[in-house]
């Protein structure tokens, strides 16, 4: 079998569009390793850690699909790089509040949700745009690397971030993620060619979002996809978020040691990402979707009883490959399935549960704050695992897609 592991590199702008992703996503994350320990050391509070976090994406929930609207009806490369050179200066805000000894949680909170704004845009746009970089039969493998730069920028940024803030504290993380940003915009200022979506031929923005919501409820079999977005939405951003929990009382571990089970999930993610790039077709992905996630929710379970690191940097692996499976599979298939004229409109839906998610997760935290970080994970694991199963023993039309 002939490995095609990064063969949509060998197209030009699908290599510049990959490149910004490695560099923004990197500095995304080093970012978030920051915040979340600090806001840790500041509150020790299950809730306030999932809420800062959830802050990140909740404003996605009301935007995302203005920005799937704009996808579709403006110069897709420009609206990227406004989101970027946005996401720049909250950097720099951050870096300046960190060094005065002046970040509270509450900036914590509002500077999160200014991001979360940013993203409603970036993200439509860069998903509408990826189909555009490769022919249709590389897209599985196209969206595999796309993933796979996440991934890996998570598997390193996180504990690297770790690293940073034990040695020269966190402002310098901020900074670094800033000028990541600034290297994204150089990278995607040479696109061509796939950044003007169609001329919207006079239609009213009424007329547009209902068209996408319309094609979505016609299409029982997308619907179904775009819902099953919020099993590895909710998990990821509980289990990310209640990570300095565990590293501080439960294994007893310094930034350091917080640094490498955050970025176990990444080295996970990469290893899933690879596997799936270097395959041909699978079939059928609706059983391999749902097993997948009944996998996650197992690994869920073993991180929330482990109480040695080695053993909880294990279970974060397995949590992180199979949850990348999961959205890898799950993004193919909505995208294969979707024309290209509303598919910012569709994808800016999955945004909707991206937002959703997170925001889901405020529900673990406060299972958290009364019970204790493991039952919330416990609970999360138990939902993943039941959810599924129930969903391949009953649902044939989702067991059976692709």
């Amino acid at each position: 079998m002939r490995l095609r592991t990064f063969e949509s590199l060998r197209y030009r702008n699908y290599r510049l569009y990959w490149l910004g992703s490695v560099s923004e996503h990197f500095g995304e994350f080093m970012e978030l390793a920051a915040i979340l320990w600090i806001t840790n050391e500041i509150t020790r509070s299950p809730f306030l850690l999932t809420l800062v976090a959830s802050c990140r994406f909740m404003p996605v929930v009301l935007l995302s699909v203005v920005g799937g609207l704009a996808a579709d009806r403006s110069n897709r490369r420009d609206l990227l790089i406004g989101a970027l050179f946005g996401s720049v200066l909250l950097s720099v805000c951050l870096a300046v509040l960190s060094a005065s000894a002046r970040l509270t949680v509450w900036y914590l909170v509002v500077i999160s949700c200014l991001h979360g704004v940013l993203m409603s845009f970036n993200h439509p746009v860069r998903q509408s745009i990826l189909p555009n970089l490769v022919e249709k039969e590389g897209l599985l493998n196209a969206i595999s690397l796309e993933t796979g730069s996440v991934i890996a920028s998570q598997a390193i940024a996180m504990p690297l971030a770790g690293y940073l803030i034990a040695t020269v504290g966190a402002p310098p993380v901020f900074g670094l993620r800033g000028a990541l940003a600034i290297l994204t915009i150089w990278w995607i200022i040479p696109l061509r060619g796939v950044s003007v979506a169609a001329k919207p031929e006079e239609r009213s923005l009424a007329h547009d979002l209902a068209e996408g919501i319309s094609y979505v409820r016609e299409h029982l079999v997308i619907f179904v996809l775009v819902l099953l977005f919020l099993l590895p939405r909710v998990s990821t951003n509980t289990y990310v978020s209640l990570i300095p929990i565990f590293a501080v009382d439960f294994l007893r571990v310094g930034p350091a040691g917080y640094g490498l089970l955050q970025g176990a999930a990444g080295w996970g993610s990469l290893v899933g990402f690879i596997v799936l790039a270097s395959l041909g077709k699978l079939r059928p992905k609706g059983l391999l979707l749902l097993c997948i996630s009944i996998v996650v929710g197992l690994s869920l379970g073993g991180f929330a009883t482990s109480r040695w690191l080695s053993l909880s940097l294990i279970f974060l692996f397995l949590v992180g490959g199979f949850n990348t499976s999961f959205i890898i599979l799950n993004s193919t298939l909505i995208q294969s399935m979707t024309p290209d004229r509303i598919r910012g409109r569709i994808m800016s839906l999955t945004e909707v549960i991206r937002g959703l998610g997170p925001a889901g997760s405020l529900l673990f935290g406060v299972i958290g704050e009364h019970a204790g970080a493991p039952s919330a994970i416990l609970a999360l694991a138990a939902i993943c695992f039941f959810v599924s199963l129930g969903l391949i023993l009953l649902s044939p039309r989702v067991r059976d897609i692709g």
